[in-house]
């Protein structure tokens, strides 16, 4: 019976959390050690760090074993081992052209960088800010893990079309595409649309007038195939075009 104690017992111990401690962090960076936490203690804790140092000590705060009990708002928590480290500075970019950048709050979850999202070939992006605050619609974001990393995105060239009239045509220079919109489409050259923006993929799948992909080579009128496609019950002059195959 003592034997599978000691061995519960052992077990209990290898299983227990484990958090960096210390008694006084008055200086920036005090010196931590590894405590093993009690049996039923489920979190780690350490006080937040304000401007140049860390929140003064009041009460119950602690930075090891346990919560802040009388002071969780000056306080971080997580809840694996050794997960409540010291304040590392992260910055991330705050403006478009990445010419400024703010140092986030403190944390210890991941810390993540975000920026909005180009939703067209105008350059216009979604609602966000650039920074350390997600987007309110996660889809219109990028987030990044590494400090300074929300830059704005490459560029890829995409031919491009206007319309003259009632066609489209293809211009004569190609237009800068951001990746955040891979790849490039063209519409045929009696579609509806009053503008084109080349700039990513045609939206519908099922839509015969428009076609494209990766890349400028993709959305060259030049390289297609498109024919008048309709009943032919109908007045010729109403039957719009639509991209065909590529030959085999």
């Amino acid at each position: 019976m003592k034997v599978v104690l000691v061995i519960l017992s052992a077990l209990a111990l290898s299983e227990a959390l484990k958090c960096q401690k210390t008694a006084a962090w008055t200086d920036a960076n005090p010196e931590l050690e590894e405590e093993t936490c009690t049996a039923g203690v489920l979190t780690c804790s350490r006080p937040k760090w304000a401007t140049d140092k860390y929140t003064e000590k009041t009460g119950n705060m602690v930075w090891g074993c346990g919560k802040c009990t009388d002071s969780e708002a000056s306080c971080l928590t997580c809840t694996t081992d050794n997960c409540n480290v010291k304040y590392a500075e992260f910055k991330c970019k705050n403006v478009p052209d990445g010419s400024t950048d703010v140092a986030c709050p403190d944390t210890l979850e991941e810390k993540k960088c975000y920026r909005p999202k180009v939703k067209n070939g105008a350059g216009e992006y979604f609602t966000g800010d650039w920074g350390c605050a997600p987007c309110a619609t996660e889809t219109n974001c990028v987030a990044c893990t590494t400090a300074l990393c929300n830059v704005k995105a490459a560029t890829h060239k995409c031919n491009s079309y206007a319309k003259s009239g009632a066609v489209y045509t293809k211009g004569a220079d190609q237009v800068d595409c951001s990746d955040d919109l891979p790849g490039c489409k063209m519409p045929t050259p009696d579609n509806a649309a009053a503008s084109w923006d080349a700039c990513g993929k045609c939206s519908d799948a099922n839509d015969k007038s428009c076609a494209g992909g990766d890349d400028a080579a993709s959305n060259d009128i030049a390289n297609a195939r498109f024919c008048k496609a309709g009943a032919a019950a109908l007045d010729p002059a109403t039957v719009k075009s639509a991209f065909c195959a590529e030959k085999n």
